[in-house]
């Protein structure tokens, strides 16, 4: 068989070759193979990548746990935190009723409030719910009547109220949560009109016009706000925070240790709070939470008020029945309570007292014939009826009083804040009790309650040591660097022109001698001694038997170079007023901002006057606290009065804004060019 002869070329040429160059070649076709091979591996598949599929990994193990976290951070706050979450209603977006309100409002001119129309609105079919009201939550529910009002009058926006208790109530860390009820969703069925009467306490259409708006605290107790009821707008921020509430030993101590060595007050009771609605609370409860939102905020820092919400804790402190009250205090160098009980508290030395007049044997003892037709239920409604309301609310008004004033070892209390020194300056004026006043720097107070305590007290009178500045000023007296000792004696009034003093009983009861007072009135003082250094027995019985001179406030403060005219006082105003023809006086207190700004203008308020007058006027400033006679009909500072030297009168100057006036108070000038044209209008008038 014969071989192609191209087949048989190749052959011979492939034999015919030199083994090195066939060597070579073979190298050529392996590197060739591997640079091939190379090139292939070197194309990128995301999916095979390691570093990748670990970054993926990572990521949604991330995501796993921000899920898984969410949902077991909402069950704990579900389970622990508020009761019945779910079945609040929460906050929808705007609906279409509401963007057709807002698109007419906005046609009409008027701006509408975004936070109040994506606020959720409480509808009959809500308040049927009684889970609505979760625990641990406020409600701010602002009352809408939409029925007899037009679009354009129909209210838009949050009472400030609401925006005034969110802001505090943030800081307290228990939110405020706003929502909308407006009476055309009640008003067309009597059976909603009822549920709204028993939820919220409003009780017919005339009602809902006259409240604001209803708070709901975090214990599911209502409270009605009336508009033209001021009382009920200022207990809302103490109605929303509710006393504090302490469930374990530790903070309990840390409360009571805070005020270590001081007379802070604490009042204490248990309240687990395991009822299901308010109305399930004590008598004592009841009253207990009635005082504090009413009168506690005249008490702040001074009068410390604590629920403890668990059995174990007050058992463990001494408190037995959720129908006891207790007030405690440190046991202290200044105010001691007498006749309490001594105690020891994890180290604290405490004084302990009961409040007697609340057990229940006490009210079973007095309504004895009621108690055969009424069950305990029924007898503790009728305790707090509006009948008997103010007798069982007195006895606990009255405890607290006892203990803060009458109670007090040798008649001491230390009063450490402005708000409690107008609270006993009330106390004592209304009761026309006599009381001692002394205001001095810290060391010395603790000196005198010393001596007073060594010395068995056996003056009377209750004595209040403070070093509040300007102190005195609540008392309505003048006093230099804050230092004055006076006895003020509430019952009397002292005629300064005839040198006599008089009784109020006299007075209210001699019909010629209560005319008298009357016609003199500019004369009348409340009766004061001033005491100097003395606190002595002796001294104040002098006063007591008045065999020393009252005391009329009059400033003695020095003259400055700061002081830019004039200062008078009850010495020397009738020598300084006869120097002109006719005298400009500003009436002004220490601590009044306007009478600060009208400081800053003096200058420029003097040199404008007296300029125009040709020197026959002056201008001149006096302390309101000042007991003379032209000062009784002064009722707010700065006021301006204008004294003719010729007709030895006054007038006083009307510096009050017209309608037509646009006076900017910050710019001097104008403040300055309005000042100056009243108080020519009332030269004029002389």
């Amino acid at each position: 068989m014969q071989i192609p002869v191209i087949i048989q070329q190749a052959s011979a040429r492939n034999f015919s070759q030199d083994p090195k160059q066939s060597a070579s070649t073979n190298q050529k076709q392996q590197q060739q193979q591997h640079t091939s091979n190379a090139l292939q591996s070197s194309r990128y598949i995301f999916y095979k990548d390691p570093r990748l599929r670990a970054v993926a990994m990572n990521l949604f193990i991330l995501a796993f746990i921000i899920f898984f976290s969410g949902k077991a951070t909402r069950w704990l706050i579900e389970r622990y935190v508020i009761d019945n979450v779910s079945d609040i209603p929460k906050a929808k977006q705007l609906g279409k009723e509401d963007e057709q309100q807002s698109r007419k409002l906005a046609l009409l001119g008027m701006q509408a409030s975004s936070e109040f129309y994506k606020a959720p609105k409480i509808k009959p079919s809500d308040l049927q719910l009684q889970s609505f009201f979760g625990k641990n939550r406020n409600f701010f529910i602002q009352l809408i009547n939409d029925v007899d009002t037009e679009i354009s009058n129909t209210q838009s926006d949050f009472d400030p109220q609401y925006y005034m208790l969110k802001r505090l109530a943030r800081k307290k860390t228990q939110p405020v949560y706003g929502y909308r009820l407006y009476l055309s969703d009640y008003i067309k069925d009597d059976k909603d009109m009822a549920i709204l009467n028993k939820v919220l306490n409003v009780s017919g259409k005339e009602e809902f016009e006259e409240v604001a708006h209803v708070l709901v605290n975090e214990d599911r107790m209502k409270m009605p706000v009336y508009k033209r009821d001021a009382t009920s707008q200022a207990i809302g921020f103490k109605f929303i925070m509710n006393p504090t509430a302490i469930d374990n030993i530790d903070d309990l101590f840390e409360a009571l240790e805070a005020n270590k060595g001081s007379n802070v007050k604490y009042v204490i009771m248990l309240n687990t709070k395991q009822w299901s609605t308010p109305r399930d609370m004590t008598v004592q409860q009841k009253l207990y939470r009635k005082f504090f939102y009413e009168n506690s905020s005249f008490l702040e820092n001074e009068v410390k008020f604590i629920e403890i919400t668990s059995n174990r804790v007050a058992h463990r402190f001494g408190i037995q029945s959720p129908n006891e009250i207790y007030i405690f205090q440190n046991k202290n160098p200044y105010s001691k309570i007498t006749e309490a009980e001594q105690v020891k508290f994890m180290g604290l030395e405490l004084e302990k007292v009961k409040c007697q007049h609340l057990d229940i044997s006490e009210f079973e003892r007095k309504y004895q014939k009621y108690l055969s037709e009424m069950d305990k239920r029924e007898f503790e409604s009728f305790l707090m009826s509006e009948e008997n309301i103010d007798d069982t609310f007195g006895r606990l008004t009255q405890f607290i009083e006892d203990v803060l004033i009458n109670r007090a070892q040798n008649n001491v209390i230390l009063v450490n804040t402005s708000q409690m020194l107008k609270f006993y300056k009330n106390h004592f004026q209304n009761r026309r009790q006599d009381v001692i006043l002394v205001n001095d720097v810290q060391s010395k107070l603790l000196e005198i309650a010393d001596n007073i305590h060594q010395s068995g007290n056996q003056i009377s009178i209750p004595i209040l040591l403070t070093d509040v500045k300007d102190a005195h000023t609540y008392f309505g007296m003048l006093a230099s660097e804050d230092k004055c000792k006076r006895l003020i004696r509430y019952n009397y009034l002292y005629h300064d022109q005839e040198k006599t003093v008089l009784r109020l009983e006299d007075i209210s009861n001699d019909e010629k001698l209560r005319a008298k007072c009357e016609k003199d009135y500019m004369h009348l003082y409340t009766l004061k001694y001033d005491l100097g250094d003395d606190l002595s027995y002796d001294s104040i019985k002098k006063c007591m038997s008045q065999q020393q001179t009252p005391h009329l406030e009059s400033d003695q403060s020095k003259q400055t170079e700061l002081d830019i005219v004039p200062k008078l006082n009850r010495e020397n105003y009738k020598q300084q007023l006869n120097q002109k023809e006719v005298s400009i006086i500003e009436v002004y207190a220490n601590n009044c901002p306007g009478c600060k700004k009208v400081d800053s203008i003096m200058s420029n308020l003097k040199s404008k006057l007296e300029s125009e007058s040709k020197s026959s006027q002056q201008l001149v400033k006096m302390n309101a606290l000042n007991e003379v006679g032209f000062l009784k009909d002064i009722e707010k500072t700065p006021s301006f009065l204008v004294y003719s030297k010729k007709k030895n009168s006054f007038v006083q100057v009307d510096t009050s804004v017209k309608a037509n006036d646009n006076i900017d108070y910050e710019n001097s000038e104008e403040l300055t060019k309005h000042l100056v044209a009243r108080i020519q209008q009332a030269i004029k008038q002389l």
